[in-house]
């Protein structure tokens, strides 16, 4: 080998190892680090659970009439197990506003990556009625109270003797 041909295949050598760093550094630029990953994830888990959450307590509405005092009120085999938060096991927070309407809250690790709620949501992309900033943060809910069916009062026929 003589040497021009050794320093163009060192050149070739040293400019693929370039380039595969640019790739690697520029993939963890993009995506983030896997800790970052690992909080999207659990930031992503906290939502769905909210959202299991949300979509459990207008069903103990219908079957009480009322809001449950404590999200424990709802965590009995009639219902979907109420989740916990998936790092630190706690309970959500609820807190009841008015007579129909309640906040579910967590204690999210990162603010939300935002899309308009009318796209599909993408892997740890939080459609816009579920941004949260870095820290505790509540969403609010309403679940209307059931009509209570009255009855028409009925005339009766007269009989006739």
């Amino acid at each position: 080998m003589s040497y021009t041909s050794t320093t163009i295949h060192r050149t070739c050598l040293a400019l693929a190892t370039i380039a595969v760093l640019a790739a690697i550094i520029t993939g963890l630029i993009l995506a983030g680090s896997p800790a970052q990953e690992r909080l999207r994830r659990l930031d992503q888990q906290r939502i769905n659970d909210l959202q299991q959450i949300s979509g459990t307590i207008p069903q103990y509405v219908n079957d009480h009439h009322a809001l449950p005092t404590a999200l424990s009120a709802i965590n009995n085999p009639t219902y979907t197990p109420i989740p916990l938060d998936p790092e630190t096991h706690a309970a959500y927070g609820y807190v009841i506003t008015s007579t129909s309407t309640y906040q579910l809250c967590a204690t999210f690790d990162a603010p939300a990556t935002t899309i308009p709620d009318n796209l599909a949501p993408a892997p740890y992309a939080v459609p816009q009625s579920f941004q949260h900033p870095a820290g505790y943060f509540c969403f609010s809910y309403s679940a209307p109270l059931p009509t209570v069916p009255t009855e028409i009062p009925r005339s009766v026929p007269k009989s006739t003797l």
